[in-house]
């Protein structure tokens, strides 16, 4: 039979290809591959993403709850209209913001000493006791075990129980 004799297809007659988005022949998407393909990870980064979102606006980060921050504005007189630089030097150093930091007073205990742990519990290595009475600077704070993580000096910092150690 000659080419120019034979009937073409119509596109009825040609079956649509499975596992692809798009149909190329028949132009339709493909319900369930499009769900798996796109809809379903769509929605479970958008999930991740609002809960990634949520943690980061309310938690705490250890230094942000331990910090009081007070800024001392500079008293401005009406006598100090002249360009005194000294008297200029002068209130912008009161205008530095000053940071004070809570502090932990350890409390009287029946040994007379408070063991200072590595971590916030009794199975942690003990590095050094302090006595009641000592202040030290907060660090953190872990209120799940109800211990405190202090300041020992500039490279040191330990955990001490709530029990007998109160902030102030």
């Amino acid at each position: 039979m000659p080419k120019s004799l034979r009937k073409k297809p119509s596109r009825k007659s040609i079956p649509p290809l499975k596992g692809r988005l798009i149909d190329v022949r028949m132009g339709k998407p493909v319900k369930k591959d499009l769900m798996k393909l796109v809809v379903i990870p769509l929605f479970l980064g958008i999930l991740v993403g609002g809960g990634i979102l949520v943690y980061l606006i309310y938690s705490k980060s250890p230094a942000e709850s331990n910090v009081k921050t007070t800024i001392v504005l500079p008293e401005q007189s009406s006598k100090e209209t002249g360009s005194n630089e000294a008297a200029g030097q002068a209130s912008l150093e009161q205008a530095k913001p000053k940071v004070e930091f809570l502090e932990v007073t350890i409390l009287d205990t029946p040994t007379g000493y408070l063991n200072v742990r590595r971590g916030p519990g009794t199975n942690f290595e003990k590095i050094t006791t302090v006595k009641p009475g000592e202040k030290y600077q907060l660090v953190s704070e872990n209120q799940k075990a109800g211990w405190y993580e202090i300041k020992l000096d500039e490279t040191r910092t330990g955990w001490v129980t709530k029990q007998y150690a109160k902030i102030e």
